[in-house]
């Protein structure tokens, strides 16, 4: 190898493009990772985004860029003062295990901007944007085999669901829960539409097949997932998107929403009668369990899983209670620690984010999601961008829509996969938004 294709190799671009694909390399497999590589896989994570916030950082120093850039420095602002609400709060509550999981939970994930902003800012993003679509269609792919041959990769002894004397087993791939797995799939699903969009409106069949085909083996992936909250939470981040779209970007509006209201009629009309068919009478296990599954949706009055989650969320909110404004300290709840530093599992985020944080942590971590609302919606209405571009941070931050409305449910953010795709969705958003030019796929 002559030193040209040496030098290549170690240029920005591949070094960033390599970290940036081992992270979601990372994550996408992390149950294999804690389970074939014992600490080296969170280690390597960890100093990855340490390595992405000093690069950062240096960057920052050197050419004042992000100074220039006005909306990111303000979010950085924000970001620092909700980091030293963290510390502060850590400290004071004066338990060392809890500040440090805590310190994990809320700094260390919120790194992963900084980290991820400068490796997407230097490698070609509709390369790794694709690289993210087919890994989640491979998982997915592997989680409705582990759902029809009734059996994980990874053999666990939780997850599988009794019903009508069939045992169903639930897909999770490699994410080392069914319910991560969902919510990763329902996230990346936005990216694979984006694609399904932007080469339709370029007529070009042979890519709308396949990203046709990507988005509905994500579905099928998250169904197999026997996770409820996903499904939901896509229902809801592809209205939102969809609605916005009506209202903001098309020019077909009052079209829009005619077809709108027959598609919430006919939603309607269709969730009135799968939640009066008798189930069990159905001979075929899947279709009668995916029925099931809906219909328990709204069930929270026998529904054991339901009914648990309601207990949960009372005993986040009697913990809120006991300190509302800044709450009983980091890491206080939560499934990592139970037994050692965490009192019990809140369910809910939003709940947990209370208990732990209070009123006044709990708006400074959301006010970072207003702020990036709001930079969002000035892509999505300015007249001065391209429909693909418009579209692309649509899609993006209805990802992000569907995360919170799934965090209203679940803790999702407290897992590193779910917190990784969360500051990267951030961190596409505001690299897209720092683009000059129209074309910012190339």
């Amino acid at each position: 190898m002559d030193n040209n294709k040496i030098l290549k190799i170690f240029n920005k671009e591949y070094m960033y493009t390599f970290l940036a694909m081992y992270l979601v390399f990372f994550v996408n497999i992390i149950h294999l990772f804690a389970i074939k590589t014992d600490y080296f896989g969170r280690i390597s994570f960890v100093a990855i985004i340490l390595i992405g916030t000093i690069i950062f950082s240096i960057d920052l120093y050197r050419r004042y860029e992000f100074i220039k850039i006005d909306y990111i420095y303000k979010f950085i602002l924000i970001n620092i003062i909700f980091f030293i609400y963290v510390l502060l709060n850590g400290i004071i509550n004066g338990n060392i295990k809890r500040l440090i999981y805590g310190g994990y939970q809320y700094i260390l994930y919120g790194l992963i901007f900084y980290a991820m902003y400068i490796f997407l800012k230097n490698i070609n993003l509709k390369k790794f944007l694709n690289y993210i679509i087919i890994f989640n269609t491979m998982n997915a792919l592997i989680c409705i085999y582990e759902y029809v041959t009734k059996g994980n990769l990874i053999p666990t002894d939780y997850g599988q669901i009794a019903y009508e004397g069939v045992v169903i087993y639930r897909g999770r791939a490699f994410f080392g829960s069914f319910l991560n797995a969902g919510v990763v799939l329902g996230m990346s699903v936005f990216l694979a539409l984006f694609f399904l969009i932007k080469y339709y409106k370029e007529k070009n069949i042979k890519l709308v097949f396949i990203y046709s085909f990507s988005v509905l083996i994500h579905v099928l992936g998250i169904f197999s997932t026997g996770s409820r909250g996903p499904l939901v939470s896509l229902f809801g981040g592809i209205l939102f998107a969809f609605i916005t779209y009506s209202i903001i970007i098309s020019d077909k509006r009052k079209q829009n929403i005619v077809v709108l209201v027959i598609m919430i009629i006919l939603g309607l009309l269709g969730l009135a009668l799968i939640l009066n068919i008798d189930a069990s009478k159905i001979e075929n296990s899947s279709i009668s369990f995916a029925i099931h599954r809906i219909q328990t949706i709204f069930n929270w009055t026998t529904d054991k899983g339901n009914v648990m989650r309601i207990e949960r969320w009372n005993f986040g909110l009697d913990l809120f209670k006991s300190n509302p404004i800044f709450g009983v300290g980091i890491a206080t709840t939560g499934a990592k620690g139970l037994d050692t530093f965490s009192l019990g599992v809140t369910e809910s985020g939003v709940i947990k984010k209370l208990a732990e944080l209070g009123i006044l942590g709990t708006l400074l971590f959301y006010i970072q999601f207003i702020y990036i609302g709001k930079i969002s919606f000035k892509n999505i209405v300015s007249k001065n961008i391209d429909f693909e571009k418009q579209i692309f941070v649509l899609l993006v931050f209805s990802a992000l829509i569907t995360l919170f409305i799934e965090e209203f449910i679940y803790q999702a953010l407290e897992a590193e996969v779910v917190a990784f795709y969360l500051w990267m969705f951030v961190a596409i958003i505001f690299n897209v938004a720092s683009y000059k030019n129209c074309k910012f796929i190339n």
